[in-house]
C-alpha cells in the first residue's frame, strides 16, 4: 500500500476526489483503504494510486447513489472492479457488440402488445427445479472471446 506525507495526502485527496463533497473525502479514503485489502490491491507507483482512488470514489458515490433511491427492491455494491472507470472496465471486461440472430430482438412493448409476453413477470417468486429461479450475482469473468493470438498459443 502507498504512504503519504500528511501534506502529499491533502493534495492527493483534494485532486483525486474533487467531484467528491469535503466531508466525504475521508470516508472515501478509508473505505479505499479497506478495499484495497479486501481485493489485495497494491499499484505501482503514487499517480496510479490516485487514479484508482478516483476512480473508487466515484463507484462509492454512485453505489450510494442507487442504494438511497425509494422504493428499489435490489442494492449495489462495490467489487473487484471499483477501482476502475466505465471505459476501463468495458475494455477489459466486456464483448464487443455483435449483430447476430440472438442479439436482434423484437421491442417487448411489441411483444406485450401482441399477448406474446407478460407485461410484468417476477422471477424471484419462481421455482426451477428446487431451488429458486433467481440467484446471487456471480462474477463470471472475462466474457470476451480469445483473440486468434491467444486461441492459437493454447
Amino acid at each position: 500500500a502507498m504512504h503519504f506525507t500528511p501534506l502529499l495526502l491533502l493534495l492527493a485527496m483534494a485532486v483525486a476526489t474533487s467531484a467528491v463533497p469535503m466531508r466525504s473525502k475521508g470516508r472515501c479514503l478509508r473505505e479505499f483503504e479497506r478495499w484495497t485489502k479486501k481485493h489485495s490491491k497494491v499499484y505501482e507507483d503514487d499517480t496510479t494510486y490516485l487514479r484508482r482512488l478516483a476512480s473508487f470514489c466515484v463507484s462509492l458515490k454512485e453505489v450510494e447513489a442507487i442504494n438511497s433511491r425509494p422504493g428499489t427492491t435490489w442494492r449495489a455494491a462495490l467489487n473487484q472492479y471499483s477501482d476502475l472507470t466505465w471505459e476501463e472496465f468495458k475494455h477489459a471486461k466486456l464483448m464487443a457488440e455483435q449483430n447476430c440472430s440472438a442479439t436482434v430482438t423484437t421491442p417487448v412493448e411489441k411483444l406485450v402488445k401482441m399477448g406474446i409476453v407478460a407485461d410484468e413477470f417476477d422471477w424471484r417468486n419462481q421455482t426451477c427445479g428446487e431451488t429458486s429461479c433467481v440467484s446471487m450475482v456471480k462474477n463470471q469473468g472475462t466474457c470476451r472471446l480469445p483473440s486468434r493470438r491467444t486461441r492459437a498459443l493454447a
